[in-house]
């Protein structure tokens, strides 16, 4: 016997990563979590749902209901201003300064305060000028409000892409925004 599988019994199962692909789209973010790869190398990981596919580029784009995520690696030079301009975005806020270590660590923390919200994710590949290889670029361009929710989806068809938990998970995330007053009317 070889030594190809010396340690499986330790080692935890992993599904297939489906990390993000060119294309425009609106997302539900699922969470966002840090974490650290095998080789000890820190990450945020934004996990997100496609519930509309707006356009896009290349031959392979997300499907409606496909979960996908973007893997920010913390030793990336862009690493904190990507993930600055994603809460940013997510948040609604303007100032850059106010967006803090303590912001970040609230962001991935176990309460997951952007979970359920609809945002408008836009996806472009581009070539790496060090490496030359292809990457994915994300732009999160902005959240989509209850109002505009309504407008882009016929009845049923946000039941189609999310399953009755993630609704109820929207529907308290944009109940958060609004404010305890907004739980009247709904």
């Amino acid at each position: 016997m070889g030594k190809l599988f010396k340690g499986i019994s330790n080692a935890s199962a992993s599904m297939e990563a489906n990390y993000a692909r060119p294309g425009h789209y609106l997302v539900m973010l699922l969470d966002a979590k840090q974490g650290e790869t095998r080789k000890g190398e820190s990450f945020v990981a934004i996990r997100k749902k496609c519930v509309a596919v707006l356009g896009g580029e290349g031959d392979n784009p997300h499907r409606v209901g496909e979960e996908f995520t973007d893997m920010l690696m913390a030793k990336q030079d862009t690493f904190l201003p990507n993930f600055k301009k994603f809460v940013m975005v997510a948040t609604g806020e303007e100032d850059e300064d106010s967006i803090t270590e303590e912001v970040a660590e609230e962001v991935t923390g176990d309460d997951q305060p952007l979970s359920g919200l609809i945002m408008e994710v836009e996806n472009v590949e581009r070539i790496g000028q060090k490496t030359g290889k292809p990457y994915t670029r994300k732009a999160y361009k902005r959240v989509l409000s209850r109002e505009e929710i309504e407008e882009q989806f016929d009845d049923g068809e946000l039941e189609k892409a999310l399953n009755k938990i993630e609704l109820e998970t929207m529907i308290d995330a944009y109940q958060a925004l609004d404010g305890p007053e907004s739980e009247d009317d709904s």
